[in-house]
């Protein structure tokens, strides 16, 4: 009874919080059935799999995996690495990184882009406008307050934001 109800419970979190649950042979399956629908640009992704340094390997294995196929047949290796090392740097550097668990690093950290965004470069940028803004931030709460709070008043080249007066 406990046990049925436990594992209910794990699959009630695992419904609501979107996280993936995958074993390893089920995420080859789930690359390999990626790379059978990228059509011409399996290779590129290939490329991107085998050059992927060992310690980003789960994560790009994780993206691939879950890529729709639009970027499956468009993303190129450049961008799919750049990007995964991008989201690791960030991670890793963060000095509240043991609070925030790998399943939500690989869905909400990891990805490039949500459904509908446009695909751009856009990590490295971020990066380097808006760390210093968190860097003494103690926890993801307190980054998410401060970027929340100053990352609308910036803006590329370091204009101000134009103000609307009614």
């Amino acid at each position: 009874m406990v046990k049925q109800r436990y594992m209910t419970i794990v699959l009630v979190l695992v419904a609501l919080g979107g996280v993936r649950v995958s074993s390893e042979d089920g995420l080859s399956r789930l690359v390999d059935s990626a790379l059978a629908r990228a059509g011409q640009n399996a290779d590129r992704l290939r490329k991107a799999l085998n050059d992927v340094p060992r310690e980003h390997q789960e994560g790009l294995r994780f993206l691939v995996a879950y890529m729709p196929k639009r970027d499956l047949q468009s993303i190129s290796a450049d961008f799919l690495l750049k990007n995964v090392r991008f989201a690791y740097q960030a991670w890793n550097e963060a000095p509240w990184n043991d609070r925030v668990p790998k399943e939500v690093f690989l869905n909400d950290v990891l990805p490039y882009a949500s459904i509908n965004e446009r695909r751009d470069d856009w990590r490295e940028d971020f990066q380097q406008r808006f760390k210093p803004l968190v860097a003494e931030a103690e926890s993801p709460a307190t980054a998410a307050v401060i970027l929340n709070q100053k990352i609308f008043s910036r803006r590329a080249g370091g204009t101000p934001p134009v103000r609307i007066v009614v």
